[in-house]
């Protein structure tokens, strides 16, 4: 059975609206990221060996709430976020046992046990989600200066989302 040409060429039009509009409608997502990331310490220097915490601020940049998942303390954002930090060189820090086991890359004949729960958290349009990462549980840090850098992927727009850089000062 044949269509009438006048329902065929609506068909086809119509198809091809839709298909614009999805486009047009991603195009945009993908250009903005739901939100922002901003990293901040309360100290930029501190002996080798002590705590060393940067605060994470996720602010929805959006009109309406968006959903993300995080441990319900915000004590433990290595669990969220890839933190990247350079030494003077250039060079990453070797990496604890602990940081190798929570991205999988832990050594298979050491059993390292890691658990957490994730939780979802709906943010507010303006609201900012707060998060802590303790460097010094994530690499071996030797006396030297450092610069440091989160990220964390975007699930909406498929986007990696990064920080601002701080500098840290690690002392003998």
């Amino acid at each position: 059975m044949r269509m009438p040409r006048k329902v065929s060429w609506f068909l086809v039009i119509n198809a091809l609206c839709l298909v614009a509009f999805w486009r047009a409608g991603w195009a945009q997502n993908a250009s903005s990221p739901a939100f922002t990331l901003t990293i901040s310490t309360d100290s930029s220097s501190v002996r080798e060996g002590s705590e060393i915490a940067i605060d994470i601020d996720l602010k929805n940049t959006q009109d309406h709430d968006i959903l993300m998942w995080r441990e319900k303390g915000g004590e433990m954002g290595e669990f969220n976020y890839i933190v990247h930090i350079l030494n003077q060189k250039g060079e990453q820090p070797p990496e604890t046992k602990y940081h190798r086991a929570v991205r999988g890359k832990g050594n298979p004949d050491q059993v390292i046990i890691v658990t957490n729960a994730p939780m979802p958290f709906y943010v507010k349009p303006g609201e900012i989600l707060k998060d802590k990462v303790d460097l010094s549980k994530l690499f071996e840090l030797s006396p030297g200066k450092y610069t440091v850098q989160a990220e964390r992927l975007d699930a909406t727009t498929k986007q990696s989302v990064k920080s601002n850089t701080i500098t840290i000062i690690v002392r003998p």
